[in-house]
């Protein structure tokens, strides 16, 4: 048996919230991607003790 969430918001507050959720996800790949970036920087490029003045 397969269950179906069915949120019960208002028509006009769905878009909205669509939304807020796209923005948030939006947000969260790009510090993903920064952490990525920086990370690969601190392994490869980063001066012996240069993680102390990062920090």
């Amino acid at each position: 048996m397969a269950f179906r969430l069915q949120a019960s918001l208002p028509s006009d507050t769905a878009p909205a919230a669509y939304q807020s959720l796209v923005a948030a996800l939006r947000e969260a790949g790009t510090l993903g991607s920064a952490v990525a970036v920086l990370s690969w920087d601190q392994e490869t490029m980063m001066p012996a003790r240069g993680a102390e003045l990062r920090a």
